[in-house]
């Protein structure tokens, strides 16, 4: 990263950095949906919302949870989506501080610890998985050289990506169903697990169902003028997101869709 340091001043300003908003984050200060925060420790209690109080059982199948039982469920999603892991990964760049990298794993330990596989409102939604599933491989290649990157903790978030692959491939006819983005991001999760760890055993029926899925999906569902079928910005830019990520990486790996 030290080559490009200089280049990051361009793009910081005297407000909010990337390492601004990381240092908030490790001390407690979690950023919800981009737009507001809340003290929500670190690692985040992964079944609290922040905001009403209100605790999801973590030990309850997916299956027997209800989407409204807990208000928002997007609320309760937020912070498994790891989103802050890009926020770690950029302010990293900026000041190599091991600290991000510490934070990145300590979090990735307590989600695991916290959200037994299949159990929780953190397992009800495959495109879900998927976010996950893009932020954690984010944050491993950017932290691959860190001194916090062990293999006992590369074994154990490799564990969790097949069992991540798993769930999404066992429900991607539900997400298909839905005619919208969760088959893209599905797919793209796929695609991802596929692409980057070929010594998965699955790896191989992953990678070429994720592609098969983007590339029908994105012939059905994106019209010739670029306009997408949910008539909103917002999953427009999820779409757009899901898919840049999906071409970048097929490039980047020799696997161009």
């Amino acid at each position: 990263f030290s080559e490009f340091r200089p280049l990051f001043n361009e793009w910081d300003t005297a407000g909010r950095s990337p390492v601004t908003e990381a240092v908030d984050t490790i001390e407690g200060e979690l950023r919800y949906f981009e737009c507001c925060s809340a003290k929500t420790g670190f690692p985040p209690d992964w079944h609290h919302n922040p905001f009403t109080g209100i605790n999801a059982p973590k030990d309850v199948h997916w299956s027997r949870l209800g989407d409204f039982d807990f208000g928002d469920i997007k609320v309760l999603w937020e912070p498994s989506r790891f989103g802050f892991v890009f926020t770690l990964v950029r302010a990293y760049a900026r000041t190599g501080d091991d600290r991000l990298a510490e934070a990145y794993w300590k979090s990735v330990e307590d989600w695991r610890d916290n959200n037994p596989p299949q159990h929780g409102v953190n397992w009800k939604c495959g495109q879900e998985a998927s976010f996950r599933i893009m932020a954690w491989c984010f944050g491993l290649h950017a932290f691959l050289n860190a001194p916090a990157t062990t293999p006992k903790r590369l074994v154990m978030l490799a564990e969790m990506l097949v069992v991540h692959g798993r769930r999404i491939e066992a429900n991607i006819g539900y997400a298909l169903q839905q005619y919208n983005n969760h088959g893209i991001s599905e797919a793209a999760g796929l695609w991802t697990l596929g692409v980057l760890f070929p010594e998965f055993l699955d790896s191989a029926k992953w990678r070429d169902l994720g592609a098969k899925l983007l590339t029908t999906q994105v012939q059905e569902l994106i019209y010739d003028d670029g306009s997408f079928s949910q008539h909103s910005v917002n999953y427009h830019r999820v779409m757009l997101h899901d898919c840049l990520w999906a071409i970048k990486l097929g490039e980047s790996s020799g696997e161009r869709l």
